[in-house]
């Protein structure tokens, strides 16, 4: 139970973590007795981002949701790297597939988020399928990012649900 809360709250640093998952966690610790709470989230933190045997199609849906904004239909790819090397190799490989993805699926746009939060690594790259998603992305984070390659970074980490979903509803419904 303490790996789920500690996967769901990005060891209790995404800023959809609750005071209850910090109790739950701290309850359940009582429980299970783990000493090093870190080290236990870093290994399963590896585990999870491991996307050995997985085709670019699966690791872009394999966190993916699509969204109806401001009479656009859009998707969201969530994908974890561990370090600013892997998250780069995976925004390039993600760039490649997403224009089949998108039209398999009759996106007008799609964004694979890539992100890196650990230790005291907090930043999430941002690809998006074409050059409509280009603009959105640009209207909704301003300098707030920085392009690079075929991509683009934000610090902090970003969250869907949190920062990035709002951002894009902001400048999609203006455009109705």
């Amino acid at each position: 139970m303490i790996g789920a809360i500690l996967s769901d709250t990005k060891n209790l640093k995404s800023g959809s973590t609750t005071y209850t998952d910090r109790e739950a966690v701290k309850a359940l610790n009582n429980i299970a007795g783990i000493s090093d709470m870190d080290a236990f989230y870093q290994k399963m933190y590896k585990a999870s981002i491991s996307y050995e045997g997985m085709s670019d199609k699966d690791i872009f849906f394999n966190d993916y949701k699509e969204y109806k904004i401001g009479g656009k239909q859009l998707s969201v790819a969530c994908i974890n790297a561990y370090d600013v090397e892997s998250a780069k190799k995976l925004a390039k490989r993600m760039k490649t597939i997403m224009p089949s993805t998108q039209q398999s699926t009759g996106m007008d746009m799609s964004f694979a988020l890539i992100s890196i939060l650990h230790d005291d690594i907090s930043v999430t790259y941002f690809v998006s399928s074409n050059n409509a998603a280009n603009e959105v992305l640009k209207a909704a984070f301003g300098d707030k990012v920085v392009f690079e390659d075929t991509f683009c970074r934000i610090e902090p980490y970003a969250s869907r649900k949190k920062v990035f979903i709002p951002a894009i509803t902001k400048v999609l419904d203006s455009k109705k």
